[in-house]
């Protein structure tokens, strides 16, 4: 949640309410700016990431909206051309084994306060 102001410095487009109780992890624009001055190799990753989700989003909208081709379902079978590079999935895959790492260290600090 707010990729879109992030990428434009504007207020984001929607809000969002928990309909339960939820616990929500942030880190502060100034955090993360910070880091990507510091980490040339780290931003450029951080930008690739939000541009294939941004460019993701806008693929499912616009086709939503009867505009374009019809995105395929999972179960049919893709062009070549729309397969995701095993390049990217590596980067996918380390990113989920880094967030699984995170979230087990935010519940044992949680259950420890």
């Amino acid at each position: 949640m707010g990729e879109i102001s992030f990428v434009d410095s504007r207020p984001p487009p929607a809000t969002v309410t928990a309909a339960q109780f939820s616990h929500v992890l942030a880190i502060p624009r100034a955090v993360l700016c910070a880091k990507m001055a510091t980490d040339a190799w780290f931003a450029s990753r951080f930008f690739k990431a939000l541009a294939i989700f941004l460019a993701d989003r806008l693929r499912t909208t616009t086709s939503r909206l009867g505009y374009g081709r019809p995105i395929q379902d999972e179960d049919e079978n893709q062009d070549a051309g729309d397969e995701i590079d095993l390049e990217v999935m590596d980067s996918v895959s380390l990113a989920a084994i880094r967030f699984d790492k995170l979230l087990k260290r935010l519940q044992s600090v949680a259950e420890s306060a």
